[in-house]
């Protein structure tokens, strides 16, 4: 009802087509690209990739992607539909075109290089073949000049190509070589940090592997995971899908995944996201979501996303190329009508606002890659990188406490009534968890070793272990200098406790023997109490806790 008084709302489906643009080069083909498609009715975002050589365009279904390329290649742009599959690829590099081209700028290089060292070893007439060669080589310089000129939009390479001609009109070849070489070398630097940049920005998300191993023997590849397929993780490998627990205990460095350093505990009927580790244990998981679908496919669409960002300054940059660089052409004709065509030809390449141009992409790039590499934090937009340069104050909000990843051992108390100091059990502990690679392990034995070179310097070493067994997530046990010596959690003393009452009846003297005269008084107790309401037909009621948990709560409170 669209009456006085009454509102109509209506729901706009939005489409996204990605366009492969070739002949994007710098800001000033991204900014005629924004110019030409954003103010369309159709169109609601355009997003840019200059690194990529990509066009993302968020429309509705009244504009055709075939209309785009079409507008796209009006200004010969060479535009081509791309799938969006290799868009969303984590472990993408290079195709075979880019290849051929990067392979072509190297051969220029290391011909002009020739060039220059020809003459000082007695071979000019070689050199000067060599220099003509270098320029038959910029031809893609040449191609671009003519499409800037077909755009009538003069560009960086418009103004390389007018130096070339300008010095082989003169007479100077190799200065001409030398003109080509230094844009390549310039193309050539830029697309290899570039790509550098986009692989550290997706090696902040975990590597997908191949395939996923599967119950009954064997891998299917992920591109065939489906949900409600079940699929095995073991140690080390990286969960491929978003899933649920249905078999197996395990332990799972999330810190990728959510930040947090300390490994999550698994078991049936729990969650697990792609891009988390197995530290420990095995499962078996049903996947909820395919592989395109999971969380690690989203933080890799939010890789892609930084990428096509655009901050305040190259913005800024991008407007102003497009007068300065038509200003800088018009100047240099000035002169070189006053001057001559030398004067022109300077101006020409002095002018030349490439650095301009590529300052504030090179820029964003390196601290995109430093935050994504170093310090493991994706930061979805540009312009958030300028903000922190005039931030005074940041404030932070997470669940618990912003943690460095590293742990450290506090304070080491050892039961009152101890038959052991505390330097011997912390021996002990060190030497049962050298045996392990799990984060907690790893701080306990830096712990008593301190500085490794300090520590081997002395000539002080751990006692051999034996008999070394790992008790699911829960801890892990050895044979240290005669004693069995175990390390882990609450449910592994536990477990413990479950065992020694076990074999209360047998040998219930030899087993509480080497336990600390309180924790074994605590114990006799609380079996005494669970004796009497046994008898007293008290251990039946709904809700009770069992006797195991009793024992150790027990135990703890009167320890405490």
């Amino acid at each position: 009802d669209a009456s006085p008084g009454h509102f109509a709302t209506v729901l706009v489906m939005l489409r996204s087509t990605v366009v492969r643009v070739d002949h994007l080069c710098c800001g000033m083909e991204a900014k005629l690209i924004r110019d030409m498609l954003g103010p369309l009715e159709a169109v609601a975002e355009v997003k840019i990739s200059v690194t990529d050589r990509r066009v993302n365009v968020e429309h509705t279904d009244g504009l055709a992607p075939e209309s785009i390329v079409d507008m796209l290649n009006r200004k010969h742009l060479g535009a081509s539909l791309q799938d969006k599959s290799v868009v969303e690829s984590v472990g993408s590099s290079f195709n075979h075109a880019e290849i051929v081209r990067l392979t072509v700028n190297a051969t220029q290089i290391v011909l002009f290089a020739a060039t220059l060292a020809l003459p000082r070893v007695g071979f000019p007439k070689m050199a000067y073949g060599l220099a003509w060669a270098c320029v038959a080589m910029s031809v893609a310089l040449f191609h671009e000049a003519y499409l800037a000129l077909r755009r009538r939009s003069p560009n960086v390479e418009l103004m390389m190509a007018i130096a070339v001609v300008g010095a082989l009109v003169q007479g100077n070849v190799v200065e001409a070589a030398s003109v080509g070489a230094l844009v390549t070398l310039m193309d050539l630097v830029k697309v290899c940090a570039l790509e550098a940049v986009g692989r550290r920005l997706r090696g902040s998300v975990v590597s997908e592997p191949l395939g996923v191993e599967v119950p009954g023997g064997g891998k299917v590849p992920l591109a065939s995971l489906a949900a409600g397929d079940v699929y095995l993780l073991r140690v080390g490998d990286v969960v491929p899908a978003d899933g649920r627990v249905v078999a197996g205990t395990a332990a799972l460095d999330e810190s990728r995944v959510s930040g947090e350093a300390m490994p999550q505990a698994k078991r049936k009927g729990d969650s697990v996201l792609s891009g988390a580790i197995v530290s420990a244990g095995y499962l078996h998981v049903r996947a909820e979501a395919p592989v395109s679908g999971s969380f690690q496919a989203r933080v890799a669409s939010a890789v892609e996303e930084a990428k096509t960002t655009l901050s305040e300054m190259e913005e800024l940059v991008g407007r102003f190329a497009t007068w300065y660089t038509p200003t800088v052409l018009g100047l240099a004709v000035a002169l070189g009508l006053y001057k001559g065509f030398q004067q022109f030809l300077v101006v020409v390449v002095a002018g030349c606002p490439c650095a301009l141009l590529g300052a504030a992409p090179f820029v964003q790039g390196a601290t995109l890659t430093l935050l994504a590499g170093r310090h493991r934090l994706l930061v979805k937009h540009a312009r958030t990188l300028e903000a922190l340069a005039v931030m005074q104050a940041i404030g932070l909000d997470k669940t618990g406490t912003l943690t460095t990843g590293h742990f450290e051992l506090l304070r080491l108390e050892p039961l009152p009534g101890a038959a052991h100091t505390r330097q011997v059990l912390h021996r002990w502990v060190a030497a049962v968890e050298d045996q392990d690679n799990h984060p907690l392990a790893r701080s306990l034995v830096a712990s008593y070793k301190g500085c490794v070179a300090d520590f081997v310097a002395s000539g002080e070493s751990l006692p051999a272990t034996s008999g070394y067994q790992r008790h699911g997530r829960d801890g892990v046990s050895a044979t240290v200098e005669g004693r069995r010596v175990g390390v882990g959690n609450l449910a592994f003393l536990e477990a413990a406790l479950r065992s020694s009452q076990a074999d209360d009846d047998d040998d219930d003297d030899d087993d509480e023997s080497e336990m600390p005269p309180r924790l074994r008084a605590a114990l006799r107790r609380r079996r005494e109490q669970e004796k009497a309401a046994a008898a007293a037909g008290k251990g039946e009621h709904a809700g009770e806790p069992p006797p195991a948990a009793v024992a150790a709560a027990g135990a703890a409170q009167r320890l405490a």
